[in-house]
């Protein structure tokens, strides 16, 4: 069922009492949550929403087990093949839908991204210390214990001394003379520089990943990786940081080398200049490229803790300006089961939006893609990043991919990354991709046939945050099965009743279509349960205005648009019809002059031929003096201005007669795309990009109404309807009518 349609007859009726006496029991239950026993025809958790198999028929999950294979690409979360299993190796590993699932993709990504970063880093190192090697042989040659006999004898080997005498040799050279050798505290200096980096070369494993977990989380896999470390501590965030500073402080000596042997070995050092910053070099100076290099410090959190106690070092890590990721596991029902979940409550993901400078995801395991993106991502950059995960509630694979479809459709965990690295402006900084019709408040599923499951009924409904409770089947006691014959007065779609205000909505009880046993049934809403659902919509409009999905300010400046086109449109006409009405004046002012001369000339030719015929007779008698045209009456002028110029009914066109046919005023159309959305066989685009009728019996009339309804250029008339069969049809045309 669509926005606004009246329910339908229910399978499952409740015992029959008195209509005004049903009312009252009804809105009781509505407002306070109790039910008369007479009321009860079931227990609500034996149903499940409507909008059910369109929900079951998303497509952009990834099926488990995952075969996750860390290279240099994004292609980590690779096909499998079915007939040829899967086998996990040193590189790859397997693993399966569970609260571990985004801790096991997230170590694959920082596998993938360290992989990139530390090979080349490594090349350069191997560069450097044989580049210091040479600087420091050729220095060694310098000094004169190079041209001591007991060196001299080790170069020229056994062999060579047998020829030749090392004394004799060392005082045929005599002292160095030309080139100085360099000054101790520089070869000292370089000597150590090589040291580090070939230490740091020698390390047959390198640090990847240190996990900070509290009691509550158990490593499974990974727990054996030497890459990976795990520390336990009550306060995760905390320790991260701790965690972070250790290892930045750890790597300073090697960056520090690094930087130095760069300057060595280009001929850029000079020691007045660098030696004092040098003095002062630690991880407040580190680059961008060195953040890179570091191992990634990530801490597992509960997102019940981070709500409560752990808000303020949450806060405290993400204005740190340190590259320590969080992953927060969120259960998106976990406030249903609070007595009045429609109060205000703390978004992490929101709260994690307010710090500005740090990236924030959420997303879920069961779509691994969209999960290993976002973790991708964090790790191309050096903020502090937050990424809330769903929780997997649920006994097996399939409830757990059913709930997380659920919690996303339902706007309870909608999917959003936020990259401050990626713009100035919120609408390149915000990514909303992957929520099913972002652009809606509530997605639309087909229904399908009770009778055949297979089959769609060519009917919508809505999935909001009451039927992901009751999928959940938590907060049972919010749903009553409604009687049959309810008047319609008295109810109102749960999507409809939240737009409507407060004093409206008091007025009208919510209720949402679901599936019994026995066929479809209608089930009212409690008020508490009502206002959990408003309180959904309001943070997912917030949502949405961020991502530049759906702006007030846009809305409103397409409505001025809209109305200063209506206006002008109307101002044209006005001076169209006073330009008509001119020249239509003129035309008979014209046309009646040129009747009066055309008379007055033929009167005139007239008599000159009278006496012209009848003789030049005398008379002493005054000739009458030619009528005037004003004592005249010219019945023929009189008859030929009025045959010329054309009568009001002819001159001005009879209103259009009223159209059996859907139409649209073209011209205005916004290209909003709703009532596409609707149904796109009736409503086409043409090749300016603005709505026409492509077929206009492609559809219900039901469907032609509710894109009038919606159009935000009231362009659409739905004309009359061609079959009379159709459901609710004197509704349908009632409400049709003011936009005819």
């Amino acid at each position: 069922m669509t926005k606004g349609e009246a329910p339908g007859p229910n399978p499952e009726p409740a015992p029959k009492v008195d209509q005004r006496e049903y009312i009252h029991l009804l809105r009781r239950f509505h407002f306070e949550g109790s039910s008369d026993a007479a009321l009860n025809s079931g227990d609500g958790g034996a149903y499940l929403p409507a909008a059910l198999p369109g929900l079951s028929g998303q497509e952009k999950r990834s099926p488990y087990p995952l075969l996750l294979v860390p290279g240099e690409s994004d292609s980590i979360i690779q096909s499998v093949d079915p007939d040829k299993g899967l086998a996990a190796s040193d590189h790859a590993f397997v693993i399966d839908l569970n609260d571990q699932s985004a801790l096991h993709i997230f170590r694959a990504a920082v596998k993938s991204r360290l992989a990139a970063r530390r090979t080349p880093f490594r090349v350069e190192l191997g560069e450097l210390c044989t580049a210091l090697r040479g600087m420091l042989e050729v220095d060694r040659l310098k000094r004169p214990e190079a041209r001591a006999p007991e060196h001299l004898s080790q170069t020229v080997g056994a062999t060579g001394s047998q020829f030749m005498d090392p004394t004799a040799l060392s005082e045929l050279f005599g002292e160095r003379r030309g080139s100085v050798a360099m000054a101790t505290e520089r070869r000292e200096r370089l000597e150590s520089a090589l040291a580090t980096m070939e230490a740091h070369l020698a390390l047959d494993t390198q640090s990847e990943l240190v996990v900070v977990h509290d009691h509550s989380f158990s490593p499974a896999k990974g727990e054996n990786d030497p890459g990976s470390r795990f520390v336990q501590n009550d306060d995760p965030c905390t320790q991260a940081v701790a965690e972070f500073d250790r290892m930045a402080n750890d790597h300073t000596p090697l960056f520090l080398a690094v930087r130095m042997a760069r300057l060595e070995a280009e001929g850029r050092y000079r020691a007045d200049r660098h030696e004092i910053w040098f003095r002062q070099f630690g991880p407040s100076v580190f680059t961008a490229g060195e953040l890179a290099l570091l191992p990634v410090v990530v801490a597992i959190e509960n997102a019940d803790r981070l709500q409560g106690d752990g808000i303020h070092t949450l806060s405290c890590l993400l204005a740190s300006s340190k590259p320590i990721h969080v992953i927060a596991s969120v259960d998106p029902a976990g406030y249903l089961s609070e007595r009045d979940p429609g109060k205000s409550s703390i978004e992490l993901g929101y709260f994690g939006l307010s710090h500005r400078n740090a990236f924030v995801q959420q997303s879920s395991p069961t779509y691994p893609k969209h999960l290993l993106k976002g973790f991708l991502q964090a790790l191309d950059g050096i903020l502090p990043a937050l990424h809330m995960t769903e929780r997997m509630v649920g006994d097996a694979e399939n409830d757990l991919v059913l709930y997380a479809d659920g919690g996303l459709a339902s706007r309870s965990h909608p999917f959003f990354r936020y990259d401050p690295a990626a713009g100035t402006s919120w609408a390149r900084r915000m990514d909303f991709t992957d929520n099913p019709q972002p652009e809606q408040d509530w997605p639309l599923f087909d229904l399908a046939d009770p009778d055949d499951g297979d089959q769609k009924t060519g009917e919508k409904e809505v999935f909001t945050l009451a039927d992901f409770a009751l999928l959940r089947k938590i907060r049972k006691a919010d749903f009553l099965p409604l009687q049959d014959g309810v008047s319609k007065k008295y109810l109102a779609p749960l999507a409809e009743y939240l737009d409507l205000d407060k004093e409206s909505s008091i007025h009208k009880i919510p209720y949402i279509r679901a599936v019994g046993e026995n066929g479809p049934v209608l089930l009212a809403v409690t008020r508490t349960l009502a206002m959990a659902c408003r309180d959904r919509l309001d943070y997912w409009r917030t949502l949405q205005e961020l991502a530049g999905i759906k702006s007030e300010y846009v809305r409103e400046a397409v409505e001025k648009a809209v109305q200063e086109a209506h206006n002008e449109a109307a101002a044209e006409r006005d001076r169209t019809q006073l330009r008509h009405e001119d020249e239509i004046t003129k035309v008979r002012e014209e046309t009646t002059e040129k009747a009066m001369a055309g008379l007055a000339q033929s009167l005139l030719g007239l008599d000159l031929a009278t006496e012209l015929a009848g003789g030049a007779a005398t008379s002493t008698a005054p000739a009458p003096a030619a009528p005037s045209p004003a004592a005249v009456p010219p019945p023929a002028a009189e008859a030929t201005a009025e045959a010329a110029a054309p009568a009001p009914a002819a001159a001005e066109e009879e209103d259009e007669e009223f159209s059996e046919e859907p139409w649209v005023e073209t011209a205005l159309c916004t290209s909003c795309n709703d009532c596409v959305n609707i149904n796109a066989k009736i409503f086409v685009y043409d090749d300016n990009n603005q709505v026409i009728i492509g077929d206009p019996r492609g559809g219900l009339y039901r469907e032609i109404v509710l894109a009038a309804e919606g159009c935000p250029a009231d362009c659409i008339h739905p004309g009359q309807p061609f079959d009379p069969k159709e459901p609710n049809l004197d509704e349908w045309v009632t409400r049709a009518e003011r936009y005819q």
